[in-house]
């Protein structure tokens, strides 16, 4: 049977390719010598082989050229790289799940990337990139505020002061001995007498009674106007308190509560915060909505068997969004308060290498892609309701 790695779902119209056992080097390399297909379940069932020692590989054969492109394509083998002994007039069943993903690639370099008025870097990296640096190779000009993905596979990052038209910065991404560069110059700015409006937006759109809104900005702000405020609803003036998020500071808890479900709106006068490069926003008027906490519901998770397993659990709402939450060998019971209503999956990644991230696995290494576990239900979570749940892990 064929699985994504990831989602646990089954991977249908796979190839399944067989080889010839070969005790040492790439098993893939021959030619197959027979090969079957995934059905909708993932199953599949190779026939006609004649008496001998195989070895198995599920492929997703994107480019349909009926060979394994390492670090292009989606593969699978069971442990032990699948060798199958076949006796005369035999039948062998069951030889395993094939948890299947794409593995990290050996290079790195910057896939897609975006100038954004010549101060802010956008940019997509070809894969997972732990333990990354970015740098300007200008001279004069800087990096700050470097905000990675929660995947390590973007980031993004504002010069110093922007980048005048004629000029150019050369900006470089490294992993090691591994390195990859990009220059961006400077473009005529924009003949428009509008002003662009900078950004301000709450980080979320419900708030629970009682607790302190936040707000995130495009663009790092002046460290100069942290004592400065907004204006909630009747003119009454509300402190706010800016956070520093990773090298500069662009998140703002604001001083304000409510007992009540109610709507406000918290109004940014124009010019009350400048950003990096003291330009000014325009007047921002947001609405904060605070919900009772009967509109929410608390999930509270026990935990059996987690033995020596480190990773995180992953809260997965019906629209597919994750929240990660880390767990270890010491945690018997999370508790999750405040969710949304929703329907919502949980799955366990157990992070056998510690390095924070999910790993797909390397065949040339026999490493499998990290373990998933999947609970095997819809979690139903009501509003105003505790909802438990006991999870005991496989071993």
């Amino acid at each position: 049977k064929a699985l994504d790695a990831y989602t646990g779902k089954a991977i249908e119209n796979a190839g399944v390719l067989v080889y010839p056992k070969q005790d040492t080097g790439k098993f893939w390399l021959q030619d197959p010598v027979n090969f079957a297909k995934t059905n909708s379940n993932g199953e599949f069932t190779v026939s006609n082989l004649k008496a001998n020692a195989y070895q198995l590989l599920v492929l997703v054969d994107k480019n349909q050229n009926f060979e394994f492109d390492e670090n292009l394509e989606i593969y699978g083998f069971a442990d032990t790289l699948a060798v199958v002994n076949l006796l005369p007039d035999s039948v062998a069943k069951n030889i395993g799940v094939f948890y299947c993903a794409q593995q990290w690639p050996d290079t790195l370099y910057i896939k897609t990337a975006s100038w954004v008025d010549n101060k802010q870097l956008n940019a997509k990296i070809n894969r997972v990139c732990l333990n990354c640096t970015v740098k300007s190779l200008s001279p004069n000009y800087t990096l700050v505020n470097t905000q990675w993905s929660q995947y390590k596979d973007s980031l993004n990052t504002w010069l110093s002061a922007s980048l005048p038209e004629g000029d150019s910065v050369k900006i470089e991404l490294s992993q090691g001995s591994v390195k990859d560069t990009i220059t961006f110059f400077g473009r005529p700015k924009r003949k428009s007498t509008k002003k662009k409006l900078q950004s301000l937006k709450l980080i979320k759109d419900n708030w629970v009674v009682g607790s302190k809104p936040r707000i995130i900005s495009s663009f790092p702000i002046n460290t100069a106007q942290f004592t400065d405020s907004l204006f909630i609803n009747d003119s009454t003036k509300i402190a706010v308190t800016w956070q520093r998020d990773s090298l500069d500071y662009r998140i703002a808890e604001l001083n304000f509560t409510h007992k009540e479900s109610k709507q406000f709106f918290a109004v940014i006068d124009s010019a009350r915060f400048t950003n990096i490069y003291n330009e000014a926003i325009d007047s921002t008027a947001l609405a904060i909505t605070f919900k009772g906490i009967e509109n929410y519901g608390n999930l509270n998770i026990n935990l059996s068997k987690l033995s020596s397993r480190e990773g995180f659990l992953v809260l997965i709402t019906a629209k597919g969004n994750e929240t990660y939450f880390p767990v270890n060998k010491e945690t018997t019971r999370l508790i999750l308060k405040e969710l949304a209503p929703d329907k919502y999956r949980l799955k366990f990644i157990w992070d056998k290498n510690n390095d924070g991230v999910w790993t797909p696995g390397n065949i040339n290494a026999n490493v499998k892609p990290e373990q998933v576990y999947f609970y095997p239900e819809i979690i139903d979570l009501r509003a105003n309701w505790d909802t438990d749940i006991n999870w005991v892990l496989p071993e």
